[in-house]
């Protein structure tokens, strides 16, 4: 699992934005009225690739405190050539 912690103002993300945020096109902003800045394309690329390597990807949100994205990959093991495994 890795975890990346934003330095964002510490805006927390209601649990519906928290999914839709993976999703393309879609934009939020930390202050209500704001113009987003962006494509909103980023998270959405991220989350294609973390689920095209079989991985899962969520974020945490907190009031007052820094937004944190999380993924995992799955751990794969390469067969040891040299003792014929």
């Amino acid at each position: 699992m890795i975890s990346v912690r934003d330095q964002g103002g510490g805006y927390c993300y209601c649990s519906k934005e928290q999914v839709r945020i993976f999703e393309r096109f879609y934009q939020v902003t930390s202050v209500p009225g704001e113009k987003p800045v962006g494509a909103g394309l980023g998270l959405a690329t991220c989350k294609r690739i973390v689920e095209a390597h079989g991985g899962c990807i969520w974020m945490e949100s907190a009031p007052g405190q820094r937004n944190t994205f999380e993924f995992t990959l799955p751990l794969v093991v390469e067969p040891d050539n040299d003792k014929g495994q």
